[in-house]
């Protein structure tokens, strides 16, 4: 979860074109896929008030970047024995469901290994629009108890495989802190 320091504001709350909040526009996204939707959001998140709608997790590790809250995320996915979360930042407002339709689809050929949207002009991985099998928990544990943070070094480690897209980047990400949307699908 961020803390939106650069905004002034929740992300979540800003208006996307559609009318709706980016909050409204990432959750009908992830409906169309999703058995379970659950924010990962920063402890002291205005994202923690969205009442009985959604339920959230907070980050464990505050201020330890983005696979810090991966490695919550699938932790709490794995006890819940879901086979995978599909991680969408808020600030990714071009996103359609179709975009997260072709990352499970390429997730489905090889259910072992993470799969992450690919940025179609810059090559650049974007490791935050993904989909993580909860049988990598204990290495994003174990990354983030040795203070290996980098989440492109660990997804590579872990053997990722990406979907090249044009529309996935944001101007709004930031690499430290994004809230992320967690889908879980059942085993």
């Amino acid at each position: 979860g961020g803390k939106s320091s650069r905004m002034g504001k929740s992300k979540a709350s800003l208006q996307h074109s559609d009318g709706h909040s980016f909050l409204d526009h990432a959750i009908e996204q992830l409906r169309h896929l999703c058995l379970d939707i659950v924010i990962s959001t920063a402890k002291d998140s205005p994202e923690k008030t969205l009442g009985n709608h959604f339920n959230t997790i907070s980050d464990e590790n505050e201020s330890l970047g983005p696979l810090a809250g991966i490695s919550t995320c699938l932790r709490h996915a794995a006890t819940k024995h879901f086979q995978a979360c599909i991680f969408l930042p808020i600030d990714t407002p071009e996103i359609m469901h179709e975009d997260l339709t072709r990352l499970r689809d390429q997730w489905i050929i090889d259910t072992t290994k993470p799969v992450c949207a690919l940025h179609g002009k810059t090559n650049q991985l974007e490791p935050l629009i993904s989909i993580i099998p909860t049988s990598l928990a204990r290495s994003a544990v174990k990354s983030v108890i040795q203070h290996d943070l980098a989440v492109h070094k660990w997804m590579h480690q872990n053997h990722v495989s990406t979907v090249r897209s044009e529309e996935h980047t944001s101007e709004l990400q930031s690499r430290q802190y994004l809230v992320c949307r967690l889908l879980l699908e059942k085993k």
